[in-house]
């Protein structure tokens, strides 16, 4: 049988028209926001079957990480249409009831989380790609291309913060590399490990600085010492304690630490400490033998 030019154009031509035809239907289909794709639970697995390279944000709407990311993820998705329509970005709410579970097939840890499907839901990778634009777009563009994406912008240097500088009538001892140990290895002396800049330090200064002038009243053996952890000179003579966030409050008795695990505001200090000291000194006259009389 004998086919003329124009029947095998047409043969050729229909599976490229159904083609496109189910593409403006998909398109039809898929929800958009400020020109992001809209995935749940229900329609995520066709949407990675239907393009290449997807790229879905898994993101939570009280996340403040995710707020800020907005606006560069709805920018990096109307701009890829320009430079390649292959990679499409969308996001998928974890909050929703009929997106959990997914969610949790996926591992989804913390927000805002990235994964991108080339057509199959076993082909997905987390990726951890800069959160402006264009370096945004550009990482996936490179990623699709097989090309190692660019590095990400350098991290704006946080600048030092003031000194919490102690009143002139203060009682608390500025830590230094000097005078740790001899502070340390008294009968009962507590040290605060902080930074400058942390807020939770900042608020407990004054209570601590207080506190300081109390005990000197009440029981000046129990002393209150800083050690400065922003500060390279005294960073390294905290870190043999194994502190990890601030502030970190230790007692010493003797050279020896333990963790304060007491009250942060001054009466709390006052009253937690002295009532330590009492107890640990009954517990040693307990310990100490009587020694029987011939």
């Amino acid at each position: 049988m004998k086919f003329s030019a124009l029947t095998r154009a047409a043969a050729f031509a229909a599976p490229v028209l159904l083609l496109s035809l189910r593409e403006v239907a998909q398109a039809a289909d898929a929800v958009f926001e400020d020109g992001v794709m809209v995935l749940t639970g229900d329609t995520i697995e066709q949407a990675i079957k239907d393009h290449s390279h997807l790229v879905v944000e898994f993101y939570a709407p009280w996340c403040g990480h995710c707020k800020k990311l907005a606006p560069a993820l709805s920018e990096a998705a109307t701009k890829m249409k320009e430079v390649d329509e292959k990679v499409v970005f969308a996001k998928m709410d974890c909050t929703a009831d009929g997106n959990k579970e997914f969610k949790e097939k996926m591992g989804i840890k913390g927000f805002p989380s990235f994964r991108m499907f080339e057509g199959t839901l076993e082909s997905a990778k987390e990726h951890k790609p800069p959160r402006v634009m264009p370096q945004l777009m550009d990482y996936f563009k490179a990623i699709k291309d097989g090309v190692e994406p660019p590095p990400p912008p350098p991290a704006p240097k946080r600048p030092p913060a003031p000194p919490l500088v102690e009143p002139e009538d203060s009682e608390v001892t500025v830590l230094t590399k000097a005078n740790f140990q001899e502070f340390v290895a008294g009968e009962f002396a507590v040290v605060e490990f902080y930074a400058p800049w942390c807020g939770h330090c900042k608020k407990l200064f004054p209570e601590y600085t207080k506190a300081s002038k109390e005990l000197k009243e009440i029981d000046p053996t129990i002393k209150l010492g800083k050690l400065d952890m922003d500060d390279p000179k005294t960073k390294a003579v905290g870190s043999k304690f194994g502190v990890k966030g601030f502030p970190t409050l230790k007692i010493f008795r003797n050279g020896k630490p333990e963790d304060y695990t007491g009250p942060r505001d001054a009466q709390g200090i006052v009253k937690f400490l002295t009532n330590l000291k009492k107890s640990m000194a009954s517990k040693e006259e307990e310990a100490v033998p009587v020694k029987e009389e011939l």
